[in-house]
């Protein structure tokens, strides 16, 4: 692991690490995206390009904090660092004011044109909804970035507080204002398709599964109300020490939204997974494991003489109905009345 300025300070670590493992966790999820595309001969929709520049944003914004995890002295008293250290940090602090509105807003991007897709038969007010809510999304991604970048002046008075002179705005009311306005956002994409879904005319237990799969982004809402309380109990005053729970959220909070922005689209991927030398050696092995107890006293329990063949047939379920757009616009051409 790399030298910290502060490598006893626990803090530190703690969001050094999380960093690196949110930097890596969603990139074999977009991968499986796109090898879900190829299987089923799907080309790669705006979605899929909106989605991989999300991830790259997402990436973006670990690599600052690790650095600033590094160099400018996160997790560690602000009177304990050198004023290199509080330069580091506070360039940091600019380069993620634009990296993180930027991720979310196109991970929101990418959900909403997958909603157009599918939902494209569901009448004139779910279009108009889903345009509405892209809308409010760039529009709060534009202002978010502006108000960031016009916040402190002169321009270079957010990170060189030392040598020149120069004011800057409410700081802690903006975090806290752009953290709700995307908290709400979130709450209406995730609610958006829900009427929709409850309306099929399918089996409920079907019928609940799709609603669970569309609404695993409530655990983003989640997060956004930790990070929105974090944010509201932040003392500025010492912001690199008091700022880990909220770094970590604001990491994890787009790391796990392009995670759950490509699990719908993974159906195809599970026969080809379960074809592998693995999962079939642990089926196999699993086989021989409960043949050599509860189905070896089956047999012994047969009449001398007798014998029974058993025949046994692998069943692969439909798991996710929605696996692609063309799949699921027919299933709900037909089942929605």
């Amino acid at each position: 692991m790399p030298s910290l300025s502060a490598p006893n300070q626990g803090r530190a670590q703690a969001l050094l690490g999380s960093s690196i493992l949110f930097l890596v966790l969603p990139y074999p999820f977009v991968f499986l995206r796109f090898w879900a595309r190829r299987i089923k001969k799907t080309p790669l929709a705006f979605n899929d390009y909106a989605l991989f520049l999300a991830l790259l944003f997402t990436s973006g914004y670990n690599v600052a904090i690790i650095m600033a995890s590094i160099k400018g002295g996160y997790g560690q008293h602000m009177w304990t660092l050198s004023i290199e250290e509080i330069t580091a940090n506070l360039k940091v602090t600019v380069a993620v004011t634009f990296l993180w509105p930027t991720a979310n807003s196109l991970i929101k991007i990418s959900v909403l044109s997958f909603y157009k897709n599918v939902f494209y038969s569901q009448g004139r007010m779910m279009l108009l909804s889903i345009y509405a809510l892209g809308a409010l999304t760039l529009l709060y991604w534009g202002s978010t970035v502006i108000v960031a970048f016009a916040l402190c002046r002169p321009f270079a008075y957010n990170w060189n507080k030392f040598t020149i002179q120069g004011t800057c705005g409410d700081q802690p009311a903006y975090y806290l204002s752009t953290g709700i306005v995307n908290l709400l956002i979130d709450v209406m994409i995730v609610a958006l398709p829900l009427p929709c879904l409850w309306n099929l005319h399918m089996a409920l237990s079907r019928k609940l599964s799709l609603m669970v799969i569309f609404s695993l982004g409530a655990l983003i809402c989640v997060l956004s109300v930790v990070r929105v309380v974090a944010i509201s109990k932040l003392d500025f005053a010492d912001a690199t020490y008091n700022i880990v729970l909220d770094n970590i959220m604001s990491a994890l909070e787009p790391t796990l939204g392009v995670i759950n922005a490509c699990l719908p689209l993974l159906q195809p991927i599970i026969p080809k997974v379960s074809e592998t030398k693995i999962v079939t050696w642990f089926r196999s092995l699993t086989t021989l494991r409960s043949s050599g107890t509860g189905l070896s006293k089956t047999v012994s329990k047969q009449p001398s003489g007798e014998s029974k063949s058993h025949h046994f047939e692998r069943l692969t379920p439909d798991l996710y109905p929605l696996s692609d757009f063309s799949t699921t616009q027919r299933s709900l051409d037909s089942t929605i009345a």
